[in-house]
């Protein structure tokens, strides 16, 4: 519940720091992002009923997590990488996202990735790596292509693909769940580490410590185990093959709510009723008190009863020795 509420502030802080932009951009004609969660319609958010934790949750917070999963698409992979693919028998891809580079990792961080390319030649690595390291290149081993940018849905979509290294970004952990490719999920910040958890429950994901980079004997234990174990396959894919088959697709769910909100606006139905709560009974403050006035109550009378007692004994001893 502390970490809910904690990771709740986190993200409330980040929206307000989004508000102050806008109000400077827009000379203060933008109401704030708790009165637009009011006021609309729905809440879409990008997580999904079948892979993400189980939430309580109210009528207008639509889930549509993997409407933008295109699959015929995701299938389209270059010459380049066809080729690196069919390289060598095993094939990791490497990539962290766009907003965490490679590139801007510490050194021992990796240095630990390079020793653990090395310790495994019969594996191809493809790294997104997004600056061109002249020296980082003269340490690399063979079995390694650095590459400045990837196409991952695609190469998430082979199925030459073993194992998917990445950050936990919401976007790689839907992209990874739905290609049912085992994965280590190395979160960084933010939600990635709910995010690592959320796929790693499914048998097809480890979860593994940024700090634990530059140990590149437990990096390489870790893939060994995921390369050589079939269950992480073969959860990978019975989540892939549940999230293409879910009831109702996300793509519809996005489309129907979009056309009820533009057709009927806000419904007041679907509003909380503790949306008119003030401030003491939203966050029960009556109750609690009436809780703490019980409990003091309670106390006083048993302390009272124990120090009657206690004088009654002494007053017993005392006549005793008179």
């Amino acid at each position: 519940m502390l970490g809910l509420t904690a990771y709740h502030f986190q993200f409330g802080l980040l929206f307000d720091k989004q508000y102050e932009q806008a109000m400077r951009l827009t000379g203060g004609k933008v109401r704030t992002w708790q009165e637009i969660l009011q006021k609309s319609t729905f809440f879409l958010t990008n997580s999904n009923p079948y892979l993400s934790f189980t939430t309580p949750t109210i009528s207008k917070v639509i889930q549509v997590g993997g409407c933008t999963i295109d699959t015929p698409k995701s299938t389209k992979l270059d010459e380049h990488f066809d080729q690196v693919l069919s390289l060598r028998k095993n094939t990791i891809l490497v990539s962290f996202g766009t907003v965490i580079q490679s590139s801007d990792m510490p050194a021992h961080f990796k240095k630990g990735l390079v020793e653990t390319f090395e310790k495994m030649p019969e594996t191809t690595f493809i790294w997104k790596y997004e600056e061109d390291d002249k020296e980082l290149k003269k340490k690399l081993p063979e079995n390694v292509v650095l590459s400045k940018w990837v196409p991952q849905p695609a190469l998430l979509a082979d199925s030459r693909l073993d194992v998917f290294v990445t950050h936990g970004g919401l976007g790689s952990t839907m992209e990874v769940g739905y290609a049912g490719v085992p994965s280590v999920m190395i979160p960084i910040f933010s939600d990635q580490g709910v995010n690592a958890e959320m796929l790693s429950r499914h048998g097809g994901a480890v979860v593994y410590s940024k700090f634990d980079l530059p140990d590149s004997d437990k990096l390489v234990k870790t893939f060994r185990n995921i390369l050589s174990n079939p269950d992480y396959k073969k959860n990978a894919n019975r989540l892939s093959s549940i999230l293409h088959h879910q009831p109702m697709d996300p793509k519809q769910i996005l489309l129907n709510h979009c056309e009820f909100a533009a057709r009927f606006g806000q419904v007041e139905s679907l509003e909380p009723h503790a949306n008119k709560y003030n401030f003491i009974k939203f966050y029960c403050l009556d109750s609690f008190a009436l809780v703490v006035f019980v409990l003091s109550f309670v106390l006083i009378v048993i302390f009272k009863l124990l120090f009657f007692v206690y004088n009654q004994i002494n007053m017993c001893f005392k006549l005793k020795r008179e």
